[in-house]
């Protein structure tokens, strides 16, 4: 069976209170504060547009399930609404299966990544470190988890990411978004 799911909108675990609350430029160290605030030094120099236009996203999604999944994440405040001309980059989106029959929303930023520069190399830690632990005989070792409440989802991205970070257009009136009738795109703000 595949890992991947269509998205139920009903089924999709968003942040209970408020997603996008937590500025991410706020909480990162300076030195990559100071990169991510300046678009010139995470972007590449030659955005292959043709390439990115034609790697739209895919949106895997029940049946009438898309516009309900959107209206979701605009109640959960992880999307603001473009004007089409406003958007650079078409995500795509699914989902994988979470406990309790939910699901975790993924986005397919492929489209996107296709426009930033390659980031560092990230080292991030593994189980493999507790076999260098050097622990004197009868001491304790306690371990702790925690388990943020769709943790990722709360950070803001610099609001110059918005138009890089779209999901397809949705009929403005469905979405609750005022003015005339017209197509906007939902852009990730988190």
């Amino acid at each position: 069976s595949s890992p991947y799911e269509r998205i139920c909108a009903a089924k999709i675990a968003l942040p209970q209170s408020g997603g996008a609350t937590v500025p991410l430029l706020e909480k990162l160290p300076p030195e990559l504060r100071a990169q991510y605030e300046d678009p010139a030094a995470v972007l590449r120099p030659d955005i292959p547009w043709a390439e990115i236009r034609a790697k739209r996203g895919h949106v895997g999604v029940e049946p009438g399930q898309y516009v309900p999944f959107i209206v979701r994440l605009d109640e959960a405040g992880m999307v603001k609404f473009l004007e089409l001309h406003e958007g650079l980059v078409i995500n795509g989106a699914f989902a994988t299966p979470k406990g309790d029959d939910q699901q975790r929303f993924v986005i397919d930023a492929s489209p996107a990544n296709m426009a930033f520069r390659e980031p560092a190399k990230l080292e991030l830690p593994s189980p493999a470190l507790f076999a260098h632990l050097v622990v004197p005989r009868g001491a304790r070792i306690y371990i702790g988890k925690k388990d943020l409440d769709n943790f990722y989802h709360r950070f803001r991205n610099p609001p110059w990411m918005d138009p890089y970070f779209c999901l397809p257009a949705v009929w403005s009136d469905e979405v609750g978004v005022g003015g005339p009738r017209r197509r906007v795109l939902p852009s990730l703000i988190s």
